[in-house]
């Protein structure tokens, strides 16, 4: 008797040990939860409103214009400038490869192939952009590869100092915007690309991987300096129902000519010299592209 006695307390004071370390585990387990679950990092979000006379709002991007270049159109930049001035309900923003900035390290002839470096760049772009500025006709600008190169080189970034001087907000790697057309909200993410590819299948598929990274209408890319739109759908579950939402691309051009450069040597497919226009309505939900 007093055997099994002994024996019932002792498993009693197991079983209150077994019971505070499971009280401990699941103390643990819910520490660790809190930990994984926070996250506090986020990007501001520029937000912009417009009542357009006109019913609509459209955006001509300016990406890849490599300012500097010898084979930079600097007479298509000047009548784009000029056509978004001239016309109310026009808008603008800097995609990035603004400027040429190659170094002594840039693959190719790079240096060769400019006609100014990137202090003189940058001044007489600054001064082409300004009647812009002046109107609020840039929204943003975000760097490409060819700021980088000097930023990398020596902390020397022409956008940054472009935006500064012009009074235009330089929203970093990746742009992202709320944009209310009358009370129509477009979501935009703009980027300024990545990828190498050579083929036009390649290009789209590289600047389609931007609805991995964020939930938006509009992607807006450059880089691969070839003019391209499309729209796909996406499913989004709002409560017992699965509703298709459109989501529409761009990649919008470049200011560069073909021949007498890299893109000549390496036998790269030419590209349309020109940007694309983006129009978002203000009666409806609908985003329209012209090439």
């Amino acid at each position: 008797m007093i055997g099994n006695l002994e024996e019932r307390l002792e498993k009693i004071l197991n079983d209150l040990s077994l019971y505070e370390e499971d009280a401990q585990t699941e103390q643990a387990r819910q520490q660790y939860l809190r930990i994984t679950g926070q996250c506090n990092d986020s990007k501001i979000v520029k937000v912009q409103r417009f009542s357009p006379k006109s019913g609509a709002i459209n955006i001509v991007p300016l990406f890849d214009i490599h300012y500097g270049l010898k084979g930079c159109n600097k007479e298509k930049l000047q009548a784009y400038i000029d056509f978004i001035l001239k016309n109310d309900d026009y808008y603008t923003f800097l995609g990035g490869d603004t400027c040429e900035t190659a170094t002594k390290d840039s693959v190719g002839l790079a240096l060769q192939e400019e006609e100014l470096h990137t202090g003189d760049q940058r001044r007489e772009l600054t001064d082409l952009l300004r009647p812009l500025a002046e109107k609020d006709k840039i929204l943003f600008g975000i760097p490409g590869n060819h700021e980088m190169r000097g930023h990398r080189f020596n902390g020397d970034n022409p956008l940054i100092e472009i935006c500064y001087d012009l009074g235009v907000p330089y929203l970093g790697f990746q742009a992202y915007l709320n944009i209310f057309v009358n009370d129509i909200n477009y979501r935009i993410m703009g980027h300024h690309g990545t990828g190498g590819g050579r083929t036009i299948g390649a290009k789209i598929n590289s600047a389609s991987r931007m609805k991995n990274v964020a939930v938006s209408d509009l992607y807006v890319s450059g880089h691969s300096h070839i003019r391209a739109a499309w729209d796909e759908s996406i499913v989004h579950i709002d409560g017992d129902k699965a509703k298709k939402e459109r989501i529409v691309f761009v990649i919008g051009g470049s200011l560069v000519d073909y021949f007498g450069l890299y893109s000549e040597e390496g036998m790269l497919t030419p590209g349309v010299t020109g940007c694309v226009l983006i129009t978002l309505f203000g009666d409806r939900k609908y985003i329209s592209v012209t090439l």
